[in-house]
């Protein structure tokens, strides 16, 4: 049935063609034809293997050249990545082509070129053509592919890979190619990319992989781990001086880590920590177990050492939740709630916080003020009264969620447009399927209705 459909695919867009272009059924040994028919109607032409994989554009009745990559994913979508069985056109085109296409140009690349770049996804023609202009590559490909990635990465030009210099570059030794590349050049950089072992790569591992090879003290960071996955790329890049807790490293020991729950994980270091600094949360911290004798109260840098001290006597993230909820009880009572919102009145001189960046609707509602903030942290047991300051600085908005399910929802605004920080229910448990689905449509309605793309937005609820 699937194959059945693909074709009916394949022959619904070559209907769509414009007169005047090729048929579709033009492929052959040496071409490989592309209908693009979303976005404008378009048709490409990719040459085989042995013809140098170059690209064209049917235009005015000819074919003419296209030279930027259109970081075209041109063997297949990788199991890894997808069970879709289509290919797809990136650079903003974003159109699926049926199977049957790059399934024909596939048959023109050699099996063993095949085996490595399909381990990439948005950068295949590009290591293709690398490969292809430059054999010599390849040793270097089946021997360190992180590496390998790096080269190709800087030295896109076909004209570098075909040169003496290029050549002589892949001769010398791996610590002094990564010199050459402009990252430190030391054996502890060469075994850390002998130590990456991932089934397939993302841009956003080269990315995260090309700031740590930049950087000795994140190199060092992760040269505990005798294995190297993306959640590791991930917080070395983002996180390298979480990798010295206990906690932390235990953490990413664990074989189905993943970077939802390494993410979480921050998000719980980071509530302890902002919780923990306010001048509550530090005499419950220093006095926490009977580890430390408050002799010494004087001082943050004091208190910040000893917070330090204490988070390595933590082992695991089990046990960092139950110091993060003591001091969710304890921020949430009384005498200490009012003593934290007189500390935010005095420094921004009202109870207000600044507009929502977006409006609310029945189903979820802006907190406007820190009483009704503090209100919230108190009924939801959260530690949410922590975010006063960022709330007050224009970097996080809170929402409470009514339907489908009673939640606090906070928006981070220090990216391009409000983006979801963090959804819990009471007790920081985790929301259901449901409830995430309608806070994104919340999101991406009140967005497009701020922007006038979808009529003028709904009427904003005057609420706390």
């Amino acid at each position: 049935m699937k194959q059945i459909a693909q074709k009916m695919l394949w022959n619904e867009r070559k209907n769509r063609m414009p007169a005047g272009l090729p048929a579709a059924s033009g492929n052959d040994d040496d071409y490989t034809y592309c209908p693009l028919v979303e976005g404008g109607e378009k048709r490409f032409r990719l040459s085989s293997w042995e013809l140098g994989l170059e690209i064209a554009e049917f235009s005015a009745g000819d074919w003419l050249p296209v030279y930027d990559d259109p970081y075209m994913i041109v063997l297949g979508e990788n199991r890894k990545f997808t069970d879709s069985p289509y290919f797809t056109w990136h650079s903003g085109w974003n159109v699926s082509v049926a199977h049957e296409v790059w399934l024909h140009f596939r048959k023109t690349v050699p099996g063993k070129i095949q085996k490595i770049v399909e381990r990439f996804r948005y950068s295949q023609l590009h290591l293709l053509k690398a490969l292809r202009f430059c054999p010599d590559l390849l040793d270097l490909a089946r021997s360190c592919l992180p590496l390998f990635w790096l080269i190709v990465e800087k030295n896109s030009d076909i004209n570098v890979l075909k040169s003496s210099a290029f050549a002589e570059l892949l001769r010398l030794k791996r610590r002094l190619i990564l010199e050459r590349l402009g990252y430190v050049g030391t054996g502890s950089a060469v075994r850390l990319l002998a130590k990456i072992a991932m089934p397939c790569f993302r841009d956003e591992d080269l990315f995260h992989l090309k700031g740590i090879m930049r950087s000795e003290a994140k190199i060092a960071s992760l040269r505990h781990f005798q294995l190297i996955s993306r959640v590791h790329l991930h917080a070395g890049e983002n996180y390298p001086e979480l990798l010295k807790y206990t906690f932390v490293h235990n953490e990413l020991k664990r074989r189905e880590a993943s970077l939802s729950s390494f993410r979480s994980l921050v998000a719980l270091y980071q509530d302890t920590c902002n919780m923990a600094r306010e001048k509550a949360g530090y005499e419950r911290f220093l006095n926490y177990g009977a580890l430390y004798e408050d002799t010494d109260p004087g001082g943050v840098r004091e208190s910040e050492k000893r917070m330090e001290d204490f988070l390595h006597t933590i082992t695991g993230p089990g046990q960092l939740q139950r110091f993060h909820d003591e001091l969710v009880t304890e921020m949430n009572m009384a005498e200490m709630n009012a003593g934290f919102m007189e500390t935010l009145l005095d420094s921004h001189g009202g109870e207000t916080f600044p507009p929502p960046p977006v409006p609310g609707s029945p189903a979820i509602r802006p907190i406007r003020s820190l009483p009704g903030l503090a209100r919230e942290g108190r009924e939801m047991k959260n530690c949410i009264l922590s975010y006063g300051q960022r709330i007050y600085e224009g970097c996080f908005f809170p929402y409470r969620i009514l339907e489908p399910e009673r939640g606090t929802v906070g928006l981070d605004l220090t990216k391009n447009g409000p983006k979801i920080a963090e959804i819990r229910l009471k007790n920081n448990a985790l929301p259901s399927p449901a409830t995430i689905r309608a806070v994104k449509e919340w999101l991406d309605f009140m967005n497009q209705a701020e922007t006038g793309k979808n009529g003028s937005g709904r009427k904003e609820n005057k609420t706390e």
